[in-house]
């Protein structure tokens, strides 16, 4: 089979740079071209983008519209153009979409094995106002869902297909405009052909700002992982306030899929992640609770620490290198070569968690990140416990003390911990506003 690829884009730069930059990381050997469509942009900054658009060794047509033809105008032309090339599977991405690796690979196969079906690679399972799902599933299988409709961030299909199904509807849509990529579903359904939806998505929806005026939440993957950490677990623990704790673990999870997430409250919640644990009254009883009680809880061989005001923000910042360390957080200010840190955000090996809490030398638990990187780290140095460095540890993360000051400005850190970090111009920020206790 020949893919072909089309792009449809009208400004919005600060999406399409991420949908260009996707693309130059993905295996894209089998497409027989990628054709970028610039609907009558107007922004500097995507004409700069459409112009300089290149991926070595993939042939590159670019097209320009004279008039804003919208999506579907576009996509005719886009795909038009492959069928003209001699693409006999077509498919297209939003230029506010980003992609794995192998998504043309996934998406060729899928096409192969279900050649009367349109196929996409974006499973969203966004629910309506009224609480049921966006995108009903008609039936589960190994490795992909039928659907009654899906999204047309990203479609797929035999030349034959956009012949019968799609090329009509966007020919309609000319005419009168309408949401092409339902219609195209709604006919696929009245030919008793549900939509291919595989799982876990290839292809993730980053645009927030919709160029169509949708004043309904746009449609997220929920199975789309930038980065997998299969030897980590995620932790939280809050007794005051469970739902700043689930927004710092939403704000974990939003690119990486952990081994497992963990949260302890004693706050009552439906969430499916949160444990019961006894009430944790004071910054004591967390210490005891993380030093003595959380060990048994954690199978991988780490665990992430995570706090309200302490979380993932950079996941492109994660290094696996980390895992042969058995504690790094934040470094503090201390200059004797125990500055090894803060707990608050904190990957802690197993091995570690396990020395705390049935060594009966450790007896100072409080506060417990002081204890673990100052009070015993030359005893557990001793036993074999690796601390990171200070230069891997402010990779890692980044704390605020005191009070604002230019250490505290966020530099691209994995993570951080306070909400005393200043974020300013930096794209991140907390998944909490500042206030609550512990």
């Amino acid at each position: 089979m020949t893919p072909g690829l089309v792009i449809t884009c009208f400004n919005r730069p600060q999406y399409l740079s991420k949908c260009l930059e996707s693309l130059a990381a993905a295996d894209l050997s089998a497409l027989h071209c990628i054709v970028i469509v610039n609907d009558a942009s107007t922004d500097a900054e995507t004409l700069r983008l459409f112009r300089e658009f290149y991926i070595d060794g993939v042939p590159i047509i670019k097209m320009t519209n004279e008039r804003n033809l919208k999506v579907y105008g576009s996509l005719k032309r886009g795909w038009d153009k492959c069928v003209e090339q001699g693409c006999d599977v077509l498919m297209n991405l939003d230029s506010d979409a980003i992609v794995k690796a192998d998504f043309v690979e996934r998406l060729t196969d899928a096409v192969l094995n279900n050649q009367v079906h349109v196929v996409t690679g974006f499973n969203s399972r966004n629910k309506k106002k009224d609480g049921t799902d966006r995108h009903p599933v008609v039936s589960v299988h190994d490795g992909y869902l039928m659907k009654q409709s899906v999204g047309g961030i990203n479609f797929a299909f035999t030349g034959i297909v956009y012949k019968l199904l799609v090329s009509p509807v966007l020919e309609r849509c000319i005419d009168n405009p309408v949401n092409w990529d339902h219609h195209v579903c709604i006919d696929a359904m009245k030919a008793d052909r549900p939509i291919i939806c595989l799982t876990p998505s290839c292809v993730q929806h980053i645009g927030f700002d919709s160029s169509m005026g949708h004043n309904e939440p746009p449609d997220v993957a929920c199975d789309f992982y930038n980065l997998a950490l299969p030897d980590v677990t995620l932790v939280g623990v809050d007794c005051a306030d469970v739902n700043r704790l689930i927004r710092s673990a939403d704000a974990c999870t939003k690119d990486i899929k952990f081994a497992g997430v963990k949260l302890f409250s004693s706050v009552p919640t439906k969430h499916e992640s949160v444990l019961k644990c006894g009430n944790i009254k004071s910054k004591e009883q967390y210490s005891q609770f993380i030093v003595r009680d959380l060990y048994p809880h954690i199978e991988t061989s780490h665990a992430l620490i995570i706090q309200h005001d302490g979380h993932v923000v950079n996941y492109k910042a994660w290094n696996d290198e980390w895992l042969q360390y058995d504690y790094i957080g934040a470094t503090w200010w201390y200059k004797d070569g125990m500055n090894v840190g803060n707990g608050g955000f904190s990957l802690r090996s197993r091995k570690l968690m396990e020395m705390l809490a049935t060594d009966p030398e450790i007896k100072i638990i409080h506060p417990e990140d002081h204890a673990i990187g100052r009070v015993y780290r030359p005893y557990l140095e001793s036993k074999g416990i690796k601390f990171a460095p200070d230069e891997v540890a402010n990779r890692f993360s980044i704390e605020a003390h005191n009070s604002p000051k230019p250490a505290n400005r966020y530099s691209g850190q994995f993570g951080f911990h306070g909400y005393n970090v200043d974020f300013t111009g930096t794209g991140y920020a907390p998944a909490n506003k500042q206030g609550g206790k512990r």
